[in-house]
């Protein structure tokens, strides 16, 4: 699933370090938010990584899951 909104983006240089605990480009910002959500999605066998292709406008993520298998697995 990709994610995005309509925000002035998040800048090259910055990168993976918005994942980092406490790290907030924000003046009040806890830094909290996306560490949580990429330790939850990691969790239940999840990724979330951002995409900095310059294609799309805003912060861009894209979050996977894994497929549920079925339960009528035939052996």
């Amino acid at each position: 699933m990709l994610f995005s909104d309509n925000g002035p983006g998040i800048p090259r240089g910055v990168g993976r370090r918005i994942f980092d605990p406490l790290f907030s480009r924000k003046e009040n910002g806890r830094g909290m938010g996306l560490t949580i959500a990429r330790h939850l999605l990691e969790a239940h066998g999840g990724t979330i990584d951002i995409l900095l292709d310059g294609r799309r406008k805003g912060a861009n993520f894209l979050v996977t899951f894994p497929r549920k298998r079925s339960r009528a697995t035939i052996y």
